[in-house]
């Protein structure tokens, strides 16, 4: 589960590459309400509200957990772009194929 999961995220990450006119910074920034070069719980829900999405609370936790690598419970600019660059799609592959 957790595989298909990742694979359809790599997949997200890879068309948000491809959207012209898409700017990593700017989406950032979008999210960053307070302007302090990262954002936390509040204002990604905040954000979420605002492009049309009722995140409840799991999901908060769960993306701030999934996207945060110090565990200070913020996502930094650099979290964010490495949470939605995409992985070497070979390395991705052979991840799949090792499961099945």
């Amino acid at each position: 589960m957790e595989i298909m999961f990742q694979v359809r995220l790599e997949a997200c990450k890879s068309d948000l590459e491809n959207i012209y006119g898409f700017d990593m910074r700017r989406s950032f920034k979008a999210i960053d309400i307070n302007n302090n070069n990262s954002f936390n719980e509040s204002e990604l829900r905040r954000f979420l509200k605002r492009v049309g999405h009722q995140p409840v609370k799991k999901e908060l936790v769960a993306i701030i957990r999934r996207f945060d690598m110090d565990g200070d419970a913020r996502i930094s600019y650099e979290e964010y772009v490495e949470a939605l660059t995409p992985v070497v799609p070979d390395v991705l592959k052979c991840a799949v194929k090792e499961v099945l």
